[in-house]
């Protein structure tokens, strides 16, 4: 997760020409997995810069575990007192 960050708030690679997602982001966490699974896979969605970690020889199994992964960066309800 380098350029998304360790704590998904895609502030991995500040040299970067375009900021990376904030995968905490409510942008992100709406979309449905398919979403994320298309945008991950074949860059669906990514004007600057295409992922299509399809191609470049992830399994389905390891980008369904990238969108599993993302997932746990969502934000929690905070507990009504």
């Amino acid at each position: 997760m380098k350029c998304h960050g360790a704590n998904g708030d895609g502030a991995g690679h500040a040299e970067m020409k375009i900021k990376p997602a904030d995968l905490r982001s409510d942008a992100v966490q709406k979309l449905s997995d398919e979403e994320l699974y298309k945008t991950i896979a074949y860059g669906v969605g990514h004007k600057e810069y295409a992922h299509a970690f399809a191609e470049r020889g992830l399994s389905a199994k390891e980008i369904a575990d990238i969108v599993t992964y993302i997932r746990k960066f969502a934000k929690t309800p905070k507990k009504a007192k």
